[in-house]
């Protein structure tokens, strides 16, 4: 609604458009709230002659679409770095659109920056030695510190045989370095669940997207008459779906009614507890999680639902620190907003977003070459546990 105002009076003069957007702005956010929120107002007030000083002293001519947006954004920021200004359609001014090219990284935040999560195989920024853990310090000009992750996912995507400049800090070694890397279109990863049986040992791999399809078909190769055998759940390179998603999965595991995690908010009052729904569920064999940095989101509240419980035993490296709980809220036929309403929280009230989740068995890095380290571990685990039985 404010871009569509600011977009119909450019050819008009500030000194008409602040009042006006002023008057907009506190229509849409003070309707049955001015009561409840003290100093709003005066806060408006501030934005206006903010906005008028920029309009009438900077030393370039200024778009006030893009001036509001770029408040709308910080705002949120403040907020959260996973809170989002969304374009329904298109791009809009400050924000682009998703291109159908990309470099091909999946983002995240920890404080202070944004870093990769993980990198799709074959990708533009894969084949440039980028890794999952390096740390994105600016994209062109822009530092990470000052964007949402999401405005970062989509300044590096675009048209095929575009190129961005992103300085990166390789997490290994420390290097920084800037590399200029040409956009080129990719395919996501469909979801994919792959199922293998070797020595007596399930193993379950999920892949691309996590999606309530994968989960019926797990559930119906789990409801089989063999199916009660030692597993091991590789949860790497995870991190697409929603969170919520992730506890559905755990809840294939866990037995009807148990706690398994809680929605809080940044002071650690819950907000809500989820419990495992009745149902079948999978049970009378150990269970090994593997995770990593490449963890995220739906395989973090997975894990930490499998562990806070006691139904499996985690293994791996820490897990990468995203499972914030969001909705979209639709502002006009122009934005949505999508907004943070919580963070996941373990039995002793760790916020997974804040650092991860520490694997119980952290894995040995081996001495033989072309030996998986985590897997070893893993099925070391399962040895053990059987050994205890």
């Amino acid at each position: 609604m404010i871009r569509r105002m600011v977009t119909k009076m450019r050819k008009h003069t500030y000194v008409i458009l602040v009042p006006v957007l002023t008057i907009l702005l506190c229509w849409t956010l003070l309707t049955d709230a001015t009561e409840s929120q003290p100093g709003t107002l005066e806060y408006l007030e501030l934005f206006s002659q903010c906005f008028e000083l920029v309009q009438s002293r900077y030393l370039e001519e200024t778009d006030p679409g893009i001036l509001a947006e770029g408040a709308v954004e910080g705002m949120l920021l403040a907020t959260s770095p996973y809170a989002a200004l969304l374009p329904k359609s298109g791009s809009s001014g400050l924000i682009p659109a998703y291109g159908p090219a990309s470099l091909g990284m999946v983002l995240g935040f920890r404080d202070p920056m944004i870093h990769v999560i993980d990198l799709l195989p074959g990708s533009p920024a894969e084949e440039k030695g980028i890794l999952p853990g390096d740390v994105l310090i600016r994209i062109g000009d822009q530092v990470t510190p000052y964007l949402t992750v999401d405005r970062a996912s989509r300044m590096i995507t675009g048209t095929p045989g575009e190129t961005r400049t992103i300085f990166i800090q390789h997490h290994l070694t420390g290097e920084l370095i800037e590399e200029d890397i040409e956009l080129r279109s990719l395919d996501i990863p469909a979801p994919e669940l792959h199922i293998s049986v070797t020595e007596g040992v399930r193993v379950i791999r999920l892949t691309g997207e996590l999606t309530a399809s994968v989960l019926d078909r797990l559930t119906a190769e789990l409801s089989s008459p063999d199916s009660i055998r030692p597993t091991i759940l590789d949860l790497r390179h995870l991190n697409l779906g929603s969170e919520a998603i992730g506890l559905k999965l755990a809840d294939i595991f866990i037995e009807d009614g148990h706690p398994m995690l809680d929605l809080c908010r940044s002071d650690d009052q819950i907000i809500s507890e989820f419990r495992s729904e009745d149902g079948q569920y999978m049970s009378g064999f150990p269970l090994v999680v593997i995770i990593d940095r490449t963890s995220a989101g739906p395989a973090e509240t997975c894990a930490m639902a499998l562990k806070s419980t006691g139904r499996a035993i985690v293994t791996g490296d820490p897990s990468f620190g995203r499972a914030v709980s969001r909705e979209i809220q639709s502002l006009d036929d122009t934005f949505d907003v999508l907004m943070v309403t919580g963070f996941y929280c373990g039995a002793d009230g760790h916020k997974i977003n804040e650092s991860g989740i520490e694997p119980d068995v952290p894995v040995v890095l081996p001495v033989l070459e072309n030996i998986d380290p985590y897997m070893d571990t893993a099925l070391n685990q399962l040895e053990m546990m059987k050994d205890t039985a």
